[in-house]
């Protein structure tokens, strides 16, 4: 039995994805196709966990996103995150559990963060509720209302039947 066949339907779904994905882009966009490479390797290579990080901390274990309204920054070796609604205050604290849940949610920032993925750090869907509970108010989520009365926040996205979405960008 050869690799290809070993992988699971929604590994196999991912790699054919990503090869539609490099077949159809715009000659010369290396970074997108680069980009879009390492999110199918997070995906089907749960092992290999590909970030790109801003040294914030002397063991280099920080991450940046790119939101709407500034820079959100968790260091994980500190346990502590900073984010544009807190600018002027303290990093907020964050347990360790938490801290798993943000650096999840901050490597795939602007993408979905499926039941699945939350189950590979340990976490199912009753938890991982409370998780981003907490995490929306270290951070200072702000929330919303919209015309029929649901509630949204701006950072940490629900996308309903699917999971959690940052919104954001690495960098």
């Amino acid at each position: 039995m050869g690799e290809r066949d070993s992988l699971s339907p929604r590994r196999r779904a991912s790699l054919e994805g990503l090869a539609r994905y490099i077949r159809w882009s715009e000659p010369g966009d290396f970074e997108a196709v680069l980009l879009q490479s390492l999110r199918t390797l997070r995906e089907t290579a749960p092992i290999l966990q590909v970030v790109k990080s801003e040294v914030l901390s002397k063991d280099g274990t920080a991450l940046v996103v790119e939101t709407a309204s500034g820079l959100l920054k968790f260091d994980h070796g500190k346990h502590e995150v900073k984010s544009p609604p807190r600018a002027e205050g303290r990093p907020a604290k964050v347990t360790d559990t938490e801290g798993d849940l943000l650096g999840l949610l901050m490597m795939n920032a602007g993408f979905v963060v499926t039941p699945e993925a939350l189950h590979e750090i340990g976490l199912n869907i009753a938890s991982a509720k409370v998780l981003v509970s907490h995490l929306r108010h270290k951070i200072g989520d702000e929330a919303y209302e919209d015309e029929q009365g649901r509630i949204h926040y701006t950072l940490i996205r629900t996308v309903w039947g699917q999971g959690y979405i940052l919104e954001g960008k690495l960098i």
